[in-house]
């Protein structure tokens, strides 16, 4: 059960316990067992992660509006001929298009509504358009590692949010120290879900979130989980008889009320032909500068996980490389939506405000200046 994991590695940590490595290190007990939660288990200052603006977030509202195809009848060469005319805001349409007044209006209210089910309907709109419905605290980062595909287990789930308390980032790595433990782990997890309303992935619509939903139905019963979702705000529409509920559609309806954002998804639009693959490493080399030292490949992260059950005391030093791995995943999870979101401020506020300079830091701070210079800009609407 050889894995690429250097002898020196497996040698340095052989013999030593999670306890001793990771010093933030809790047993959770709950009702369908134990875990072992580690808490931000690397010291990531070197980044400087600062909790995200109101006003960063309130101006994807203002970005939303400048998409003048969300309007029936306006295609991308219309859209390209309107704003060559200075026309960058869906309102400023109200006295060319009297004929789609009723659609102008209704999609205005639908936006300051920031009613998601109800944004989703719009046209040409993704989750990622939504940020201005939520603030920092809202959001939540999650990665999970495996035991293989499909049918596999989940034996680890990272998570990252903005600490209500003091707005500082933090991490929480959710480990079964054996498979047995991974409900305990998976209903942790469900149970944090509703202090949130976004969820923040990469490739998670296309594995996380699935593979975690499939193991749910798997693990537990309605009656285990309807309380959990109880707690979420959901259109009555979507609302389903406890008499009559399946755990499939359950914990659909659970993960779907969430705003998901899957930065592979946004990252691929957007840098479309300007990376060479859009795998997270690639992905973190060219966004953040970041390159991975003595990583543990994804690949080999359920052998890593299967030699560890077996024997702990040896295969200790592949679980505390997975455990890195996973952090890192959460941690750039975060620098990743902040560039991304930075990318969309500043091309957006080059062709908006002419504020001379354009980087990022004097955008916020003319912005944030004085309640007289957000009115100069027609924002005051939306940063209240």
């Amino acid at each position: 059960m050889a894995f690429q994991i250097p002898k020196e590695i497996l040698e340095k940590f052989k013999g030593k316990s999670l306890e001793e490595l990771f010093g933030k290190c809790e047993i959770v007990e709950n009702e369908f067992g134990e875990f072992l939660k580690i808490t931000d288990p690397f010291n990531f200052d070197k980044f400087g992660i600062n909790p995200i603006q109101k006003i960063e977030l309130d101006l994807f509202e203002r970005i939303l509006r400048s998409e003048l195809q969300l309007i029936p009848g306006i295609g991308a060469k219309k859209s390209t001929q309107l704003k060559k005319r200075k026309i960058h805001d869906i309102s400023e349409l109200l006295g060319l298009y009297t004929k789609n007044f009723c659609d102008i209006n209704d999609v205005l209210n639908t936006i300051s509504s920031k009613n998601v089910y109800q944004l989703r309907n719009l046209r040409k709109t993704h989750d990622e358009d939504f940020l201005f419905c939520v603030t920092g605290s809202d959001l939540l980062f999650i990665d999970i590692e495996t035991t293989g595909q499909t049918t596999a287990e989940v034996f680890l789930i990272g998570i990252g949010y903005y600490s209500i308390e003091n707005d500082q980032f933090q991490t929480e790595l959710l480990f079964a120290r054996e498979i047995a433990e991974e409900a305990a782990v998976l209903y942790y997890f469900l149970q944090l879900l509703p202090k949130y309303k976004m969820l923040v992935t990469y490739n998670g619509r296309t594995f996380d979130i699935p593979f975690i939903r499939n193991r749910v139905s798997v693990l537990f019963e309605p009656d285990d989980i309807e309380d959990i979702v109880d707690q979420i705000i959901i259109p009555a529409e979507n609302k389903i008889s406890k008499t009559n509920s399946d755990i499939l559609e359950l914990s659909k309806i659970l993960f779907d009320s969430f705003i998901h954002f899957d930065l592979y998804n946004a990252i691929r639009r957007d840098y479309k032909n300007l990376l060479p693959n859009f795998r997270l490493t690639t992905v973190e080399e060219h966004l953040l500068a970041f390159e991975r030292v003595e990583n543990l490949p994804s690949a080999e992260v359920p052998l890593a996980y299967k030699c560890y059950v077996t024997d702990p005391e040896t295969y200790i030093g592949g679980i505390y490389k997975t455990i890195e791995h996973n952090f890192y995943d959460v941690v750039n999870l975060e620098r990743l939506l902040r560039s991304w979101m930075r990318k969309q401020i500043e091309e957006f506020c080059s062709v908006i405000f002419p504020f001379g300079s354009n980087s990022y830091e004097e955008i916020l701070e003319k912005l944030q200046k004085s309640k007289q210079k957000l009115r100069s800009f027609n924002l005051d609407p939306f940063l209240k």
